[in-house]
């Protein structure tokens, strides 16, 4: 029996999303006053977000006025949009707390999700980080080629944050390599999805390069993971190519070309390499009000700078998060406003396809 494109729904419950009653923003002084300052992640630990977080940013304080210890503070709820919109209604200018936009709350911003009420023209992007996406699947499956995957005997399972969240794109690159799954929807991020794999719930699963590296490379040396495709990057001429940091994965045009003998042309594949283009794989941002005064803005910006020129520093974090994916302060600026220009008709495309496969009304 086929479940083409089935969806299950999965409901958090309200003790997820109890920690956003308590924000905790700093109070009201300047960094150069403070020993602590604060970034929210609004996931639960261990997904690639907070994986991200915790590796990269407490390094910035040995670059700031004074020192300052950077605390990470994860405040969780509908999936992200919480605690963003909280911030964006705070709007600390103080300096003291800054936060952490994950690629699947660009998704939803750019889709013009209703639950999304921060806009991201009015934030400042301090520092950008690019994770790839490496798509793997169980042993127990029997695949050793994703082709293998599109005449599978078994069922196929993932579990997904939603077709509104980063998780579209895999989503609907499945769809255009004509791969029929069963997407369990409603997961508070994607360490819950992998959690799922690893108890053997699902059997298809797909990670952010972080957590990949730190928690699905140990299951792929253990003979419990089997990597297919990486969902690619681009080059500096913004050339689709093979994602740099797993150079043994085909991308997703490659596995196309290798299923179907051809290039792919089709309306889905316009819009699916658009949006990721637009926000070159899945873009992170560290970001602050913008209207916060210029003197504290610089001070970050100058500490981003000093941090991204330490080469020791650099080696023992492209070891965790992969190598040239940072990026300071006016690049960071840039990708933010090159993500918001994405392009109307592949806003409206992309919005009648999660309709038409999911019946979700954007």
């Amino acid at each position: 029996m086929c479940l083409c494109g089935s969806v299950f729904l999965l409901f958090a419950s309200s003790a997820a999303g109890a920690q956003s009653a308590d924000l905790g923003y700093a109070s009201n002084q300047y960094i150069e006053d403070s020993n602590e300052l604060e970034v929210i992640v609004p996931f639960l630990p261990g997904g690639g977000t907070d994986i991200w977080a915790r590796t990269v940013l407490p390094s910035l304080g040995q670059f700031l006025p004074g020192k300052p210890q950077l605390l990470i503070k994860n405040i969780t709820g509908s999936r992200g949009h919480r605690a963003a919109n909280d911030y964006a209604r705070i709007n600390p200018l103080h300096g003291r707390s800054l936060f952490v936009i994950a690629a699947s709350m660009n998704i939803a911003y750019l889709l013009e999700d209703e639950r999304v009420r921060y806009d991201l023209s009015n934030w400042r992007a301090l520092m950008a980080y690019s994770a790839g996406i490496v798509v793997y699947a169980s042993p127990s499956l029997g695949i050793q080629h994703i082709r293998e995957l599109k005449n599978s005997e078994q069922h196929l399972i993932m579990a997904s944050i939603g077709p509104t969240s980063e998780d579209l794109f895999v989503l609907l690159a499945l769809d255009i390599l004509e791969i029929d799954i069963t997407s369990i929807f409603g997961l508070g991020g994607r360490g819950a999805a992998r959690k799922m794999f690893e108890r053997g719930h699902v059997n298809l699963d797909f990670q952010t390069t972080p957590a990949f590296m730190k928690f699905v490379n140990p299951l792929v040396k253990d003979g419990k993971a089997k990597p297919l495709f990486s969902l690619g990057a681009f080059d500096s001429e913004m050339n689709y190519v093979r994602d740099p940091r797993f150079p043994d994965l085909p991308n997703l045009k490659e596995v196309y070309i290798e299923m179907f003998g051809f290039a792919p042309k089709s309306k889905a594949w316009q819009a699916w390499l658009s949006i990721y283009k637009a926000t070159k794989g899945t873009l992170k941002f560290l970001v602050i009000p913008k209207e916060t005064p210029e003197k504290i803005i610089n001070s970050y910006q100058s500490a981003i700078d000093n941090m991204l020129k330490d080469q020791s520093l650099l080696n023992t974090l492209s070891s965790k998060v992969g190598v040239n994916t940072i990026s300071g302060t006016v690049n960071a600026q840039k990708l933010m406003q090159e993500m918001i220009a994405l392009p109307t008709e592949t806003r409206t495309w992309l919005k009648q396809w999660i309709y038409e496969k999911y019946q979700i009304r954007i």
